[in-house]
């Protein structure tokens, strides 16, 4: 146990809409849910998967909040995730990402220190193929 596990959640929803990417959630989910400290919140937005995405997200219940809509889009996933929203501070997550340790602690902290700046930002790294990537 260190001193950040006894941390209370950052005041942050993160959403994260999907669409047919199973293989990718559980580890995205992994890496949000073990930010220290952690979202307060966490809505997956299932945009009409037809895969084992509903099986995956059963795994994190009732760590998460979990919606599913008809295939709409991505835009109408954020739009559905944002009217469930609890939090001031939303985290817009893709579900084939992965936060590195600490990540959410520094955007919040940016956005605290900053509280005139309309959103904060990270660095991103990529896994494989070129970069940037052509396609």
């Amino acid at each position: 146990m260190t001193i950040l596990d006894d941390m209370p959640p950052l005041p942050v929803t993160v959403l994260m809409p999907t669409f047919n990417r199973a293989h990718y959630l559980a580890e995205a989910l992994e890496s949000v849910l073990g930010q220290q400290p952690p979202p307060t919140e966490v809505i997956v937005i299932d945009d009409g998967s037809e895969d084992d995405t509903a099986t995956v997200i059963a795994r994190f219940l009732p760590r998460i909040s979990y919606i599913r809509q008809e295939n709409a889009g991505k835009a109408t996933a954020l739009n559905n995730g944002l009217a469930h929203a609890t939090q001031e501070l939303v985290w817009i997550f893709d579900d084939d990402d992965i936060a590195a340790v600490g990540t959410l602690a520094a955007l919040y902290k940016a956005l605290v220190d900053h509280p005139e700046a309309g959103y904060a930002y990270g660095l991103c790294d990529k896994f494989f193929g070129e970069w940037p990537n052509d396609v």
